[in-house]
């Protein structure tokens, strides 16, 4: 039942963004490399694989790896680690 929610949620992410998607591997889930944080082109994340990286670069963004390592064991990474203060909560 959750695979096919999955497959479902990948499906509308496909029409609505269609070839902007990135799509990050189970590698890259498991390092938390999505819970990343975006300032313009620039993409602050723990450590991606290497192909993933590229595929931002060849997308225009600037990737700065960074060491998360003692966060994740936290369940945690650089999104978590932030708090913006150029949006208002609703």
């Amino acid at each position: 039942h959750i695979q096919i929610k999955y497959f479902q949620a990948q499906q509308k992410l496909k029409e609505l963004i269609g070839d902007r998607l990135i799509e990050a591997t189970d590698a890259d889930a498991k390092k938390f490399a999505c819970n990343a944080v975006s300032i313009n082109e620039n993409i602050v994340m723990p450590h991606p694989t290497d192909s993933f990286k590229s595929t931002l670069e060849e997308k225009g963004f600037k990737v700065w790896p960074v060491e998360l390592d003692n966060y994740l064991l936290a369940g945690g990474s650089a999104k978590c680690l932030t708090l913006r203060l150029d949006q208002r909560s609703q």
